[in-house]
């Protein structure tokens, strides 16, 4: 016993603890580098061609509702997800039913748009901005004009669709 306590005495001279006249100071705090949030970078070349003639195409409403109903349900469900590739493959998954929509429908604005916003979550800003043109060829057209201008005005009220190339998106509207 008398040999631990010596150890401790030792010990204790050996690190130089303060006496109790000698005050304590607080160690200086390390300032954190500011984090910068990071940079997305958009793809600016987009392969798809968005304003063909759908000549050839015949319309199918009805398979084209179910299609983008689909979509939304995807993408919905790829907001709820958990990490990042369940997100992205929901996103994927939402595009696909969108672009099928498209092809039984070419002239819904509605399901143009919402490829769009499909086409922005995953970066693909050449793609999101030929189909705001799109869009707005769609508006001149007197058949599908007025939803596709109510398509228009539905992105110029909601300031944070393509929020980060807006002045481009509201020229490829012609706004």
């Amino acid at each position: 016993m008398r040999r631990l306590l010596g150890l401790v005495v030792v010990a204790a001279a050996c690190h130089g603890t303060p006496s109790p006249a000698e005050p304590l100071h607080a160690p200086e705090r390390r300032q954190r580098p500011d984090e910068a949030p990071p940079e997305i970078h958009y793809i600016d070349d987009c392969s798809a061609d968005f304003h063909r003639p759908a000549t050839t195409a015949t319309a199918d409403p009805r398979t084209a509702a179910t299609q983008t109903a689909e979509g939304d349900a995807a993408l919905a469900q790829a907001g709820s997800g958990s990490d990042e590739a369940t997100r992205a493959a929901g996103v994927l998954q939402a595009l696909d039913h969108y672009r099928t929509a498209l092809v039984k429908d070419p002239y819904d604005a509605d399901t143009t748009l919402k490829l769009a916003l499909a086409y922005d979550k995953l970066y693909r800003k050449a793609c999101a901005l030929a189909l705001l043109k799109r869009l707005a060829s769609l508006a001149e057209s007197k058949k599908v004009g007025a939803p596709a201008r109510a398509a228009i005005d539905r992105v110029i009220d909601n300031a944070s669709w393509f929020k980060a190339y807006r002045r481009e998106a509201q020229a490829a509207l012609g706004q």
